[in-house]
């Protein structure tokens, strides 16, 4: 059969920011982007988004409500204001 080689199956037990996830979790609820969290932590934004998506942190910490609603109420506000200019 021989030397089996390559990555192993499955998905890895242990990621690349396990050890910045408390500060990830902070800079999400601070509301800071996440371009600038990657940027913060010296790492791709593609990196953390995946990261975010396979640890499902979002969702866990229900971040992105607040702000999506204030930036609703921020576009209906301006959208209102803009008919008198």
């Amino acid at each position: 059969m021989g030397i089996i080689r390559g990555r192993p199956k499955g998905p890895a037990k242990n990621l690349k920011l396990d050890k910045q996830k408390d500060k990830v979790v902070e800079h999400l609820r601070m509301g800071l982007s996440q371009a600038s969290i990657a940027k913060l932590l010296d790492i791709s934004a593609r990196t953390l988004i995946d990261y975010l998506r396979r640890q499902d942190l979002k969702a866990k910490l229900n971040v992105g409500c607040e702000t999506s609603v204030w930036l609703d109420e921020y576009i209906t506000i301006y959208d209102l204001f803009a008919c008198y200019f």
